[in-house]
């Protein structure tokens, strides 16, 4: 959570795209492994708590990868 929260500047793009492979892989296996749901999981509560913080970072690092290719043409 640390580096996609961090300054844009001081991550680069290979260390952003680690830290959300990280993420979702441990999302993932705490998925698989309980038949509980909610956001009570413990792995959720960063989240929850910094979800408005956790927006912006998202939106800025999918500004980054997502490219648009008619810019600039006619």
């Amino acid at each position: 959570m640390d580096r996609i929260l961090a300054p844009c500047s001081s991550s680069s793009l290979a260390d952003l795209i680690e830290a959300y492979s990280v993420l979702m892989a441990q999302l993932r296996v705490a998925i698989q492994e309980s038949t509980d749901r909610g956001c009570s999981w413990p792995l959720f509560q960063p989240l929850h708590k910094r979800h408005i913080v956790f927006v912006d970072p998202v939106i800025r690092d999918l500004d980054r990868v997502l490219v648009d290719l008619m810019e600039g043409s006619d």
